[in-house]
């Protein structure tokens, strides 16, 4: 998580103002690999998430997270840190008001069993909330 990058900032606040287009709050949420830190960095209270479980595959991305966390001056947001798979999540079904992603899902090998178990994950009125490059994006 080196310098800022305009490109993820821009498609992190796209993604972001979508929870302002709901007139509900999603006090437990699972931030998806990716870019969290923007995510964090950018959440700015919308949602009304009280609580958010970081979750990647890298050990090393966790901890830069964490660490990203503690030198802000934003800690309003209970954060917990999960090293976890992707394609296996590590949390109860029903359990979430919210499972957010940006530019994270791309690499994952098993895309449609991804987005099962995250509706899985899902409370039945929660969001599915997910940027992702497709396709021929990049070309």
């Amino acid at each position: 998580m080196g310098p800022r990058d305009n490109f993820i900032d821009t498609v992190t606040e796209n993604l972001l103002d979508r929870l302002e287009d709901c007139k509900r709050d999603f006090p437990m949420a699972l931030c998806l690999g990716g870019s969290m830190d923007p995510i964090r960095r950018l959440l700015h209270g919308r949602g009304g998430i009280e609580k958010m479980i970081m979750m990647d595959m890298s050990h090393d991305m966790i901890k830069r997270c964490r660490e990203m966390q503690e030198n802000s001056s934003d800690s309003k947001l209970e954060t917990l840190y999960v090293v976890g798979d992707e394609e296996f999540l590590p949390v109860k079904q029903r359990s979430l008001d919210l499972v957010i992603s940006c530019l994270g899902l791309h690499w994952v090998n098993d895309l449609p069993g991804t987005m099962i178990q995250c509706r899985m994950a899902l409370k039945p009125d929660g969001l599915f909330l997910v940027s992702i490059l497709g396709g021929e994006t990049l070309r």
